[in-house]
């Protein structure tokens, strides 16, 4: 807390009486400018070393890492060949089976038909060709072969050479008679003698083999290829890496593994321990170095610039902490010289607070007190440092503060209120604080803190005699708003029962009038002339329109009681609504008017049925009122807001006048509208915002003259809606 800080700094300085002690400047040891360059460049030789081993096992890391991946993608590709070639040699051991089989006749239509099934069950295969032993095709898949001589072909002379059935021979890669790179393998046919009697010959497909080694690459750079024993490339992939059936190129023959040279290259033999083969196929899978660098270059860079740029800033940073160190060891000399005349200043404005300020120690002994203190307990500020806080109090004083001051010892700030007679003999009130001073747990002592509120406190007597003053007023004031409410009330009660009263009194001259007149109508007594019969209907329209006014009054007099009968449940709107409206179908048919409904479906709506049913037959029949021949109304529902439901109803009528719209829901408040149609006196509209308030709804209209009106109601939907 900075009171606390501020009196720390006191208490220090008041203890403090004999001087500055005098600190030694750590810069002024011999040497330290010359120690601290020397740190520096060994954290930077430091730093830099392990910039350079990380780079290093980073680079040794990456060369392992893409070594094993190249072997791998080798490994997976040759295996799959390896399979292959498997698959390919028992077809041929099937395929001479059959030759033995067949004696003479394995040239036959029906063998070659065989091998062509062979053939479209390998997709490895391309064609399988048998030879006879002065190298004559006398049987193949494809026709085209037959009759052909392949004598000077390696698939026919390396088994010519070094007859042996159980070997698989594998040719050179080579251009076939389509024009096209293949690779054969070949197993020798054993003549009548047991010698050689020809081979036979299946030719891989390089459309097959050649998606299977493109498939591994997931570098630009890296190559992949099929290469025969001797060599020479079979397949490579990309195609611009080499040429089918040449020497395979120095850039891709470098030694597996090796860490020179512009590539990295790992191999896979192909050649199943299962399998006898005269020359293995070699799968090669390389990457160019400066692919596989690049982004340790890129590293290698940023960090140089990094390991430039810290060295930089330390240099930077070291020239600039030796000039802030001696400005700072000039501050602390300066500093040193002006903390007596700080020490006195902090005295002088202490003693200007007015109030009393002091430090106690943990046992009781004053450290510190300022000016206020010696002119309250008449004492000299000599006088009081060391001395205990009992003798300075006085024994009942003391009683009374010492549970304060106990549990401001304790480590809890304390304050309270106490009345005391000042030295001047006249009582007066002070607030005291306690105020622990703290360090790791530990109470060292506390600041007494002492303000004189005496007229602080008479201020707040008189305020509080004000303010209950003021209540009794508002007591009074309160009576007699509620006696005048009642009075209202009454007056409220009174009338409508007079309206009713004289309502019901009405009815009975009002029903003989309409009696006679009907009666009179009908001709049953006499018969009336057309002058005649135009009066009787002139006294029926008026007795109409007055037992419709009458029905208005008695029904808005008899408003209050129905307010207290009020049933709110939770019902579909929309159902609700359309049901409202099948009552208004024989006054919708007389004028012709449309009816429109737009009903949200699932709305919830918290009313009372009757009353909101009043509601909505008093606004559609109002619709129909004020509307035209051939006009519509619409009858609408849906969500108002969070909560809340809205029920519209709209019509194509002849609008209301601005001037009405801030009256219009006030009792009587629209008698010009009224009288234009021929019924009501102006309470519709001010029963339905009664009806709907009570229901903790709202209404309000909008309307242009001319163009129709919309009235909207809105009341709260039930729970879990919207």
């Amino acid at each position: 807390m900075k009171p606390v800080t501020a009196g720390q700094a006191v208490a220090e300085q008041a203890a403090d009486q004999g001087g500055d002690r005098p600190e030694a400047s750590a810069s002024t040891l011999p040497g330290k400018s010359g120690q601290q360059w020397l740190f520096l460049s060994l954290g930077l030789v430091i730093l830099g070393s392990i910039f350079a081993f990380d780079l290093l096992s980073e680079a040794d890391s990456t060369w392992s890492r893409e070594t094993e991946r190249l072997a791998t993608q080798a490994k997976v590709v040759g295996a799959n060949i390896a399979v292959q070639l498997e698959a390919v040699n028992r077809a041929l051991e099937s395929a001479i089976e059959m030759i033995n089989s067949a004696g003479d006749e394995y040239g036959s239509t029906s063998f070659n038909l065989r091998l062509a099934t062979m053939v479209s069950a390998m997709p490895g295969v391309s064609n399988f060709l048998v030879i006879d032993a002065k190298g004559y095709c006398v049987s193949a898949n494809n026709p085209a072969f037959i009759k052909l001589n392949f004598s000077k072909r390696g698939y026919f002379t390396t088994p010519q050479a070094q007859p042996d059935p159980s070997t698989l021979f594998i040719s050179a890669p080579f251009i076939t008679t389509q024009k096209t790179m293949s690779l054969a393998v070949s197993r020798m046919i054993r003549g009548p003698d047991g010698g050689f009697g020809g081979v036979i010959v299946a030719g891989l497909d390089p459309g097959y083999f050649g998606p299977l080694i493109d498939s591994v690459r997931y570098s630009e750079d890296m190559v992949t290829a099929l290469v025969h024993g001797d060599g020479r490339l079979f397949l490579v992939k990309p195609e611009q890496a080499g040429t089918p059936g040449a020497e395979l190129p120095p850039a891709l023959s470098a030694p597996a593994g090796v860490r020179t040279g512009p590539r990295l290259a790992e191999r896979f033999a192909i050649q199943p321990e299962d399998l006898r083969m005269d020359k293995p196929l070699l799968v090669l899978a390389s990457r160019d170095r400066s692919s596989i660098f690049a982004k340790l270059y890129q590293e290698t860079a940023i960090r140089l610039g990094i390991f430039a740029f810290v060295a930089l800033a330390a240099i930077w940073g070291m020239l600039r902490f030796q000039r802030r160190q001696e400005k700072l060891d000039a501050a602390k000399a300066a500093l040193a010289s002006n903390r007596e005349s700080n020490r006195l200043f902090l005295q002088n404005l202490i003693d200007s607070i007015p109030g009393m300020v002091g430090y106690w120690s943990a046992d009781l002994r004053c450290v510190f007190a300022n000016s206020e203190y010696k002119s309250w307990f008449s004492a000299a500020r000599e006088g009081m440092t060391g001395i205990h806080m009992r003798e300075l109090m006085g024994e009942e004083l003391f009683r009374k503060n010492e549970p304060f001051i106990l549990r401001a010892l304790a480590g809890e700030a304390q304050g309270f209120e106490r009345t005391i007679t000042k030295p001047d003999g006249q009582a007066g009130h002070v607030w005291a604080q306690y105020i622990p001073n703290l360090h790791d747990g530990n109470t060292r002592g506390i600041f007494a803190l002492v303000s004189d509120v005496t007229e602080l406190k008479r201020a707040g007597l008189k305020l509080e005699e004000a303010n209950r003053q003021l209540e009794e007023k508002v007591q009074r004031r309160t009576a007699e708003l509620r006696i005048a409410l009642e009075g209202a009330e009454t007056s409220n009660r009174a009338k409508s029962a007079f309206l009713s009263r004289m309502g019901h009194e009405l009815y009975t001259p009002m029903n003989s009038i309409m009696g006679f007149a009907q009666i009179l109508e009908s001709g049953l007594p006499v018969q009336l002339n057309e002058e005649q019969r135009d009066c009787v209907e002139e006294i029926l329209k008026a007795g109409r329109l007055l037992v419709v006014q009458l029905d208005e009054i008695l029904g808005y007099s008899g408003l209050g009681i129905e307010m207290s009968r009020f049933a709110v449940t939770a019902f579909d709107c929309g159902s609700f609504a359309r049901d409202c409206a099948q009552s208004m179908t024989d006054q919708l048919s007389v004028g012709g008017i449309e009816l429109r409904f737009e009903l949200k479906e699932d709305c919830q709506v918290i009313a009372d049925r009757e009353r909101l049913r009043r509601v909505l037959l008093e606004l559609l029949s109002n619709a129909v009122k004020f509307n035209h021949e051939g006009g519509w109304i619409t009858l609408g529902c849906g969500q108002a807001g969070p909560g809340r439901t809205a029920i519209t109803v709209e019509d194509s009528g002849a609008g209301i006048p601005e001037s009405f719209l801030e009256v219009i829901f006030e009792p009587f408040g629209t008698p010009e509208l009224e009288l234009k149609a021929h019924r009501g006196i102006g309470v519709g509209l001010a029963t339905c915002k009664l009806l709907v308030e009570e229901m903790h709804g709202s209404i309000s209209v909008t309307s242009r003259e001319g163009f129709g009106s919309e009235f909207r109601i809105e009341l709260p939907a039930a729970k879990g809606e919207y």
